[in-house]
Parts: C-alpha cells; sequence; structure tokens
C-alpha cells in the first residue's frame, strides 16, 4: 500500500477550535472529581484509624466503677477535712 504524499488530510479550524477546549476541560473535569473522591476516602480512612485508636482505649465499667469509688473516697475525706477545720 503506498500513500500520495500529496493527499493531505486537512482538520478544519472550526472543528479544533471546538474539540481542543472540550477535551481540554474534559481531561480537568476528570482530575478534580478524582482528586476530590480521592480526598474523601482519606479521610474515611482516617476516621477509621481514629474509631479503632479510641476504641482501644476505651474504659471498661470495672474501670469507671474503681475510679468512681476512688473519687466518692477522696470527696468524703475532703468533706471530712472541711467539717472538722469548722
Amino acid at each position: 500500500m503506498t500513500v500520495d504524499k500529496k493527499d493531505i488530510i486537512t482538520i478544519p479550524k472550526w472543528l479544533v477550535i471546538w474539540v481542543a477546549p472540550m477535551l481540554v476541560s474534559a481531561i480537568v473535569a476528570f482530575g478534580t472529581i478524582s482528586a476530590w473522591k480521592g480526598k474523601y476516602e482519606t479521610k474515611a480512612a482516617r476516621n477509621e484509624q481514629e474509631i479503632q485508636r479510641l476504641d482501644e482505649r476505651k474504659v471498661d465499667r470495672k474501670e469507671m466503677d474503681l475510679l468512681l469509688n476512688t473519687l466518692n473516697r477522696i470527696e468524703n475525706k475532703l468533706d471530712s477535712h472541711v467539717s472538722q477545720r469548722q
């Protein structure tokens, strides 16, 4: 198959004027949407890690009761010391 070099395919300027900006805007829109989705995926992953970390640090009922009893004892002692001073 031989190609005659005298035959040239010409693209009309009006077509280039219409297609080039649309192509550029499509690429920019795709990039923007991808970045937006990636940002929220990163936030979701970070939130999941934070929830796991907080679950590990969560206080169980026994520890809460122990802390509450200790605070009540301290409060009672302070009340008795205050009442003795008056």
